[in-house]
């Protein structure tokens, strides 16, 4: 623990945030309200840059950041997908998932993750199965994302977290096991049970390889080391 951490400053927004996510190689973070828009602002220096507002009757629900093809993907609440280019400031593409990403009993939030290394992107509810999507960018720079076949049937997942720089995932679930996955692959290298009745929350330092993940109840918490 750092002793001398200390209060940094303070960004008003004057809006309900429902998601963020920072981009790091910009020192940017972008927030998304409850409505339709995307702030971006410096995380540094607090200043806003350029609100961006997504197409009409949608409703953002997850963000997650696609670095190395300057884009985020946005889920919505309807099951569509975005991808937007935050550099050219316009969407790219769009896509329609079979399922809606909605928040079940006012806890479990969709979830969606990126995987540089493999370059897929992982998305879904915990009511629903993954929906994986390859993103991929051609010569010309034109950044794409096809739906990609695959065997993953694991329903009543609670969180997911991708290794940046491995082709590697792992997934919580509403039962006592964590399951570690291949993310190039796409199947399960292990199942690891995490002692635990539901999982909550899932975090991992990705230097040391432990992994925190919390009860439903916020009775305990189970910390695992590969």
């Amino acid at each position: 623990m750092n002793r001398d951490l200390k209060f940094h400053s303070r960004k008003y927004l004057n809006e309900t945030i429902s998601c963020s996510v920072q981009l790091t190689k910009l020192d940017i973070v972008c927030t998304a309200n409850l409505k339709r828009d995307l702030l971006f602002w410096g995380s540094r220096s607090g200043k806003n840059y350029f609100r961006f507002k997504i197409p009409s009757g949608l409703e953002i629900r997850v963000l997650t950041a696609v670095e190395n093809k300057n884009s985020i993907a946005i889920g919505c609440k309807d099951g569509t997908l975005l991808l937007i280019n935050y550099l050219k400031k316009q969407v790219i593409q769009t896509f329609a998932l079979s399922f809606k990403l909605i928040i079940i009993m006012d806890l479990f939030p969709p979830y969606m993750a990126y995987n540089s290394a493999s370059g897929h992107l992982f998305v879904g509810a915990c009511n629903s199965n993954i929906e994986v999507l390859k993103i991929t960018q051609n010569q010309d720079g034109v950044v794409t994302m096809k739906p990609v076949s695959h065997n993953i049937k694991q329903q009543g997942i609670r969180c997911l977290y991708c290794f940046e720089k491995e082709k590697v995932f792992v997934s919580a679930h509403d039962n006592q096991f964590l399951r570690v996955w291949n993310a190039q692959k796409l199947e399960v290298i292990d199942t690891v049970p995490a002692k635990i009745s539901q999982a909550f929350c899932l975090s991992i330092d990705p230097q040391s390889k432990q992994i925190a993940v919390a009860d439903f109840q916020s009775t305990s918490f189970s910390l695992l080391t590969s």
